[in-house]
């Protein structure tokens, strides 16, 4: 059985959203699936502590989770990263996250990055992640905040695209198709 791990942080349910609905189309291409939140008390809401966040991100700000990493890589077959963007790049927290964790180089596992943004840094936030895994990115998609309001279907299009990339690198050529309620909690 194909195992694959959702690792994903989210500060205004968009990535939550987006991994539930990816989660959904893997399960129907027949992969099991472990989903990890990641999760720090330093983020708060409100635009001010995005602002401090960013500010953060520039400067070199170190976020503490909550949990370590609960889940090693290198048991799955891929590992999906989610992230919202700040300040162009990479969230702390994920950052942090991936930097906490042990990513072995001979390691058949293979990695895919979702980010969820307002307008754009989704390039280098893909980009950041391929550094801190040490891999190139089997797929990479972009959903962008506006996409999951209303019924979502962009967003679910979205997901049911970038998990069909997944499959393909795993090779399972099953045609997974966009999840009706993308919203359900895990």
């Amino acid at each position: 059985m194909t195992k694959v791990l959702i690792v994903y942080f989210t500060r205004t349910e968009t990535s939550r959203i987006v991994a539930d609905i990816l989660h959904d189309e893997l399960v129907k291409g027949g992969t099991t699936i472990d989903v990890e939140e990641i999760k720090s008390a330093q983020v708060k809401l409100g635009w001010w502590n995005y602002l401090v966040d960013c500010w953060k991100i520039f400067t070199g700000g170190k976020y503490i989770l909550d949990l370590p990493p609960a889940h090693k890589p290198a048991d799955y077959d891929a590992v999906l990263i989610g992230t919202p963007v700040w300040g162009y790049g990479l969230c702390g927290p994920v950052k942090e996250w991936l930097t906490e964790t042990t990513f072995e180089a001979e390691s058949k596992t293979i990695f895919g990055s979702f980010t969820q943004c307002v307008y754009s840094g989704f390039d280098r936030a893909h980009g950041q992640i391929e550094a801190l895994v040490k891999k190139p990115l089997a797929a990479k998609q972009t959903v962008f905040q506006k996409e999951t309001k209303g019924d979502g279907a962009a967003a679910k299009q979205k997901a049911a695209e970038f998990a069909q990339s997944i499959l393909k690198a795993l090779g399972k050529g099953v045609k997974v198709t966009p999840v009706e309620d993308g919203n359900k909690q895990k």
